[in-house]
């Protein structure tokens, strides 16, 4: 006789309704959780390089200059916003309506995901 404990069951169950061999869902898990960082990585990578070819051009960069790089790479994210968005926002300083830069999931870290 086969006994298993409740949190294997419930992983089973989760499976199946999933329709997925039982085991497999973690598996698949693991697979979506590579993807990420491989997506991640290549953000970081272009960010890294771009920050690094205008190093060699011989440029000087703004914190504007970053902040549009890194947008364009996936670093940061842009909102639109019509008042103020936060205390740690700098976006009052450019009057309204403007665009508010923010940290891509990114750069958070192990707290996205």
């Amino acid at each position: 006789m086969i006994r298993l404990t409740d949190t294997a069951l419930a992983g089973i169950r989760a499976d199946s309704e999933q329709g997925v061999a039982p085991g497999m869902g973690d598996v698949q898990l693991m697979v979506n959780e590579i993807a990420r960082l491989k997506a991640d990585n290549e953000k970081l990578q272009m960010f890294g390089n771009e920050m690094l070819g205008c190093v060699f051009e011989g440029g000087a960069l703004d914190g504007g200059d970053i902040a549009i790089i890194g947008a364009r790479c996936g670093v940061l994210t842009v909102r639109d916003v019509e008042a103020p968005c936060g205390e740690v926002c700098a976006c009052d300083e450019y009057g309204f309506p403007g665009e508010c830069y923010r940290k891509a999931d990114v750069m958070r870290g192990s707290q996205h995901g």
